[in-house]
């Protein structure tokens, strides 16, 4: 059974969410103070962590960093911030996915199985393809990325657009195709997500940002100027 961390103030929240998640067959653990993550012992012993930025004893945001440092599990915020300055910051520590409440549980469900088919997907398949494009080396098999002999820090979801632009390179994919390809799931109201993937993308990649190219009304592509 998959283990799900929820960590969530809101005590009737967390028992719909627990009640409905555990009928779909998970193990839900909630916790409504982010002190309550220093007592479990692994993060990573859960496959996926919900997380409220609104925590009466600190900051969601701190929160997500702190986890990523130690636990590459998909994390999910659910929160009723919806500004683009919050879904940025929160993107730039490490989430991989954002749900605005009110939500629908099945939403939510779906953004859940989505997250972890993608876990799926790419600890499954490991290359030893590497790819050299626009003065980027992009390792597939360790899915590392380097400028200049210097490693960029990417997100698992900044890699994969990445990822999936590189290999297909000079193809030009619509924001509903990138997020159908990363995150796995239906393309509903989700340009958001993709638009902010893309910035934070462009600004790690430095002096090699221009290489992703915004077509306007169409969608994105990587340019090669070798080919």
């Amino acid at each position: 059974m998959e283990k799900i961390l929820l960590i969530e103030d809101d005590v009737r929240l967390c028992e719909l969410l627990s009640d409905y998640m555990i009928c779909k067959g998970y193990q839900i653990n909630a916790v409504h103070r982010l002190d309550a993550i220093s007592d479990i012992s692994s993060l990573s012993d859960y496959c996926l962590i919900l997380i409220d930025l609104a925590l009466p004893d600190g900051n969601g945001i701190t929160a997500i960093k702190d986890i990523r440092n130690t636990c590459t599990s998909p994390i999910i915020v659910i929160t009723g911030k919806n500004s683009e300055d919050s879904k940025s910051v929160c993107f730039a520590y490490g989430a991989d996915d954002y749900v605005v409440k009110p939500f629908s549980i099945v939403e939510l469900e779906s953004r859940i199985k989505a997250n972890l088919r993608r876990v799926e997907v790419y600890d499954g398949k490991q290359t030893e393809k590497s790819i050299r494009i626009n003065g980027l080396l992009i390792k597939l098999n360790t899915r590392e990325v380097y400028t200049d002999n210097h490693k960029i820090e990417l997100t698992r979801t900044e890699f994969d657009i990445l990822q999936l632009l590189a290999v297909h390179s000079n193809q030009v994919f619509s924001k509903g195709q990138i997020y159908q390809h990363v995150w796995k799931d239906s393309y509903i109201d989700n340009e958001d997500v993709v638009n902010t993937h893309i910035a934070r993308l462009r600004k790690k990649l430095g002096s090699s940002k221009d290489c992703i190219e915004t077509l306007w009304g169409i969608g994105y592509r990587m340019r090669d100027s070798d080919a």
